[in-house]
């Protein structure tokens, strides 16, 4: 169970098993501290906030290479992950599924196999050589921000905890935003 009681001064979040009522420190002050960060965007008057969520990732787990259409604020509790990101621009070359086949905003590319020099994820996936990933790892008390539309593919480094806040895109945003999903050419 996780609470959270804002307070104009402060925010607290604290974890505990329902009827124990027991308490992690470690994890309730590395909770509080990423709080201010994440409440900080969050008072932004031009985003609208939606539900932040407390994320668990056992080691070696892996979220694919996929974007959002939102704001995204990664606040790493306890443990390691890694992220590695791709700019909107690099979109044709990390070969996105079709929106006939469902999932237009998802990357058909084995991101972690194609990283470690897998020969027939290289053959298939060619055109990745041509993308600029950034990586980074965030360690317990690192925050990242993932602008919307930025192509990004997780791995736990080890056990860890986060906290993730999104944030809808503003309205001129919304308006503004280029949509190549929608193309025919695109996913092919």
């Amino acid at each position: 169970m996780v609470a959270s009681v804002p307070h104009a001064a402060e925010t607290r979040f604290w974890l505990g098993a329902p009827g124990n009522g027991a308490a992690l420190p470690l994890v309730r002050a590395a909770l509080n501290i990423c709080a201010r960060v994440v409440l900080t965007v969050a008072a932004s008057p031009v985003l609208v906030r939606l539900p932040p969520r407390l994320c668990r990732a056992p080691t070696d787990s892996v979220t694919s290479l996929h974007f959002d259409l939102c704001h995204s604020v990664i606040a790493q509790v306890v443990g390691r992950k890694r992220v590695h990101l791709f700019s909107p621009d690099d979109s044709a070359y990390l070969y996105p599924f079709a929106v006939a086949e469902g999932a237009p905003r998802v990357s058909r590319v084995d991101l972690g196999a194609w990283l470690s020099a897998d020969a027939t994820e290289r053959a298939a996936h060619a055109n990745v050589a041509h993308t600029t990933a950034f990586t980074c790892v965030l360690d317990a008390g690192d925050v990242l921000y993932i602008p919307p539309c930025w192509w990004h593919h997780v791995e736990a480094v080890t056990a860890n905890i986060s906290v993730l806040a999104p944030f809808d895109m503003s309205a001129e945003e919304q308006r503004t935003i280029p949509r190549p999903w929608t193309s025919p050419g695109w996913g092919r």
